[in-house]
This record gives C-alpha cells, structure tokens and sequence, in this order.
C-alpha cells in the first residue's frame, strides 16, 4: 500500500505518513462505451476480500504518463519495462475496537533511519464507497534525529471524518471534495541552544482532498491479454502539518527545534496520484505522487 515518507526528516515523514493512504482495489473489465464506463461496488468489493493476495510489478517514474482528461482514451502500456516485483494481502482486521466497520487490513513497513516504521491502516469497502478510516501503531518507534530522540507510543489514529477515497458506482465526473483532520503524538528529548528540553509533541495534519473522475476509455496492460475499460481517478490533496505541545517551554522552543531539523510550522504538501479501474477488475495501476507506478496483476 503507498504512503507518502518525505524523505526531509522523520518528523514530517511519520506525519506524512497518517496523512497520505494509497492502496489498491478494483472495477470493471472490456469494452468502450460513449462515457458509459462505470465501476460498480461489488467489484471492488470482491476484489478486496479479506486474506486475498495482491501481486504485480512496479514501474519506474515516467513510465506511466500523467493522463490526460478526457473520454473515449486509448491507452498502450502492453509493452512496459516490469522492474520489482510486489506482492501484499488484505489483512483481518485486528483491531475492531476502534475500527468496528473496518473490512480489511493494511500493514505499511518502512525503514527510516535504520528503524523499522510499522504502521496498520483500516479500510471499508461498502456498497458506497472505499474508505481510510485510520491507522494505529501497534509498537514503539524509537528514533534518534540529529541529536533528538523521538519516541511513538503505541497508539490509534482515525481519520475525522473517515477519508473517502472514491465513491461507487466509479464513473467520469465524479468528485470528491473534503476537508480531513487526524493527529497523534510522540515524546521528544534533546538540546536547543545548549539547553536540553523534553517533552511531548501533538503533530495534527490537516488535508484537503480534491478528487474527480477525469477520463475514460480503453487500456491494454502488460498483464492482460484483453483490453480493459477503464475510469481514471486524479486523487489531490494539500496536507498542511501543525506541531504543538503542552509543555509551555518546549512549545516556546518548537521553532528552534524545527529549524534544526528543516522544517516550519504550519508547513503545506500537494500532491496528486492517479487510479486506473478497470471494469470487471479493479483498480488495476496505482500512478504514487513520485510518478513511479504499481501494476496489479492476476484480476
């Protein structure tokens, strides 16, 4: 599953993290209509059943162009460059506590400075729409940062309100428009002009999501013998990320601390990617923000 880890520092990176999804599901499979191409429920849905395997190949930045907008395209990617492969799985939920309508699980694994970055993210596919409902830690990350240490406790993180990230039936205009919010916290310990500090950091993101729709028509796939009808989605959001904290001095000090590390308060990131469903299949490429691609396979 994609998740955006900017590569400035870990503190933005784990911010990032809780506010970018990307994952891969499904739709429809075969012929172009005039604008008729449409993504039903039940195909996304089956195609992102609890403990079903995902596997395909990744494609180099560029490879897939930034499609254009617009009905009726054709698209060749029959003979594309394959470079890693991947594989992953939707995962029983384990924590239906906080997550009661989650239909699958996540797991997310990344190495950030020689430690392990794992985080779970909680799905539901619906008859309405696909949906982050959020992500939770389920161990401690301990990190050390140019002198600081950060510590992430075990903790929930939903998203407020739950991220719609498309609406079915899937189909050309369609849009998503919405403002999401979700934060978590972590301790810091380190030394701010000569003086040392600690204490807890709340780093809240606050997301506007810009979705829609923006082309239809027909691609062949390295991986598809059949040509397959296809709803392209360009899914854009703009995260602005807010550190605070409870403790009075090290609130006073968030600025020095930030600086030392390359960031600002309040900072904004805008980014895009784009889906590819395919009817009778489902979501088929996964275009990340970095340009590089996923292809699944076996749909």
């Amino acid at each position: 599953m994609q998740i955006l880890l900017l590569k400035k520092n870990t503190l933005l990176a784990i911010a990032i993290v809780f506010a970018f999804s990307a994952c891969q599901k499904q739709l429809d499979g075969g012929d172009t209509g005039q604008s008729a191409i449409t993504i039903a429920a039940s195909t996304v849905a089956s195609s992102m059943k609890v403990n079903t395997k995902e596997s395909g190949y990744q494609l180099d930045s560029g490879v897939i162009a930034i499609p254009i907008a617009g009905s009726n395209l054709s698209l060749n990617y029959a003979n594309v460059p394959d470079n890693v492969p991947y594989s992953d799985s939707f995962k029983t939920p384990t924590n239906l506590i906080d997550f009661p309508t989650a239909t699958y699980m996540a797991g997310l694994s990344q190495d950030i400075l020689g430690q392990n970055l794992s985080i779970n993210q909680y799905f539901q596919v619906s008859t309405s729409s696909w949906s982050l409902l959020g992500n939770n830690f389920p161990s401690p990350i301990n990190v050390t940062v140019q002198g600081f240490q950060i510590d992430v406790p075990v903790q929930t993180n939903k998203t407020n309100p739950t991220q719609l990230l498309v609406n079915f039936p899937i189909k050309l205009g369609d849009s998503i428009t919405q403002a999401i919010t979700n934060s978590f916290t972590l301790n810091i310990a380190g030394t701010v002009q000569g003086f040392p500090i600690s204490g807890p950091i709340k780093i809240t993101t606050t997301t506007a999501v810009q979705s829609k729709n923006i082309a239809d028509g027909s691609l062949k796939l390295k991986g598809y013998t059949d040509s397959l009808a296809i709803v392209v989605q360009a899914y854009s959001s703009t995260t602005t990320t807010n550190f605070s904290s409870t403790n009075p001095i090290l609130n006073a000090a968030l600025s020095g601390i930030l600086s030392q590390v390359g960031l600002t308060n309040n900072q904004t990131v805008s980014t895009t990617l784009y889906r590819f469903w395919a009817r009778g299949k489902g979501l088929v490429i996964t275009r990340e923000i970095t340009g590089r691609a996923r292809v699944r396979v076996g749909l």
